[in-house]
């Protein structure tokens, strides 16, 4: 079995799904972490080189954003995984470097000590890290506020009721990504017979505080707490976020196995997402969140046909492993 090389600065947080993956496919005593034979890559990317007579070197972008916006780790890579890839958004002068991967999420990777010790044996301060503050506190954060891989999986959906909590965003960075979760929890509280919980967390924007002060919760939903709840819920939403880009949000939906509905997706994807198939899609006006609603609550077969798929598409085409897989495919 080939071993693998890591580089070291990355985001613990973002990343800690990928790093997953390269353990799994490889076995984690073949996994080396080194700055030895990289360019001084950015954190924004993970980098790692597959070893072997010809190594294979790979940069995975889990970033907002179409752009690429480190030329030269595009470069240095023979294949480059993106998350939110927009083929008109490729280099021309690229190849066939780029993949889309599809989104993640972040999870524990590490226990407390495990993430301490990585965090300060990582950590150099000449490295493109955004700043040391940031740099611990993202190993901090994938051990306190997120969960292992294994707690992702479908859960038992309670009937009538409907589970949505999540961020209010700036509108010129994510536009009608507000509205649109808006009108999706007004549709669920209109609806007879439905049981609606969650809304926006509080927000650290308060030009928005008055505009969704119905929909804001007084306080955020630790996270187990969230996970649990959107596991019972009989339906979940998803809108592209930030600059259009996919969200962590609908990466979990998929893992978890739930029936989905969903505005446009306008980022490119592994494979398709298929209306009907894996997910309910949706213009986003009232009309069409009603329907879709009302569709999915009554519809038991057709929801539990939805959440087989969307099952099966992490499974087949997200979970870390067959992203590794899927890159080194690419390649050969």
């Amino acid at each position: 079995m080939k071993s693998v090389q890591i580089y070291p600065p990355f985001d613990a947080l973002y990343y800690s799904f990928y790093v997953k993956g390269v353990q799994e496919y490889f076995g984690e005593s073949k996994v080396e972490f080194s700055y030895d034979n990289f360019p001084p890559l950015p954190s924004d990317y993970l980098g790692f080189i597959i070893r072997g007579k010809k190594p294979i070197r790979i940069v995975i972008d889990a970033y907002d954003g179409a752009n690429i916006n480190d030329k030269g780790a595009l470069e240095w890579s023979d294949v480059f995984g993106k998350v939110n890839l927009n083929p008109s958004s490729i280099p021309t002068n690229s190849g066939n470097k780029c993949v889309a991967i599809g989104p993640s999420f972040p999870i524990q990777l590490w226990p407390f000590f495990k993430s301490f010790r990585n965090s300060v044996k990582h950590y150099r301060p000449h490295a493109r890290a955004k700043s040391a503050r940031e740099h611990f506190a993202n190993y901090l954060r994938q051990y306190r506020d997120r969960l292992p891989l294994s707690y992702f999986v479908p859960g038992t959906v309670k009937n009538n009721f409907i589970f949505f909590s999540s961020s209010i965003w700036r509108e010129e960075e994510a536009p009608g990504t507000n509205h649109y979760r808006a009108l999706f929890m007004e549709v669920c509280k209109s609806l007879d017979g439905i049981t609606f919980e969650g809304g926006f967390s509080p927000t650290q924007f308060p030009e928005y505080e008055e505009r969704y002060r119905t929909h804001i919760t007084p306080k955020r939903y630790p996270f187990p707490e969230w996970l649990e709840k959107i596991k019972a819920s009989s339906v979940v939403f998803n809108t592209p976020a930030v600059w259009r880009s996919h969200t962590f949000k609908l990466a979990e939906f998929l893992a978890l196995g739930k029936a989905i509905i969903s505005t446009p997706i306008l980022r490119e994807l592994p494979a398709p997402l298929v209306h009907g198939h894996d997910v309910h899609y949706v213009d986003g006006s009232v009309q069409s969140l009603r329907e879709s609603v009302t569709l999915i609550v009554n519809d038991r077969n057709y929801r539990m046909h939805l959440e087989r798929n969307a099952y099966q598409y992490y499974k087949s085409h997200l979970q870390p492993i067959k992203v590794i897989e899927r890159l080194l495919n690419h390649r050969n």
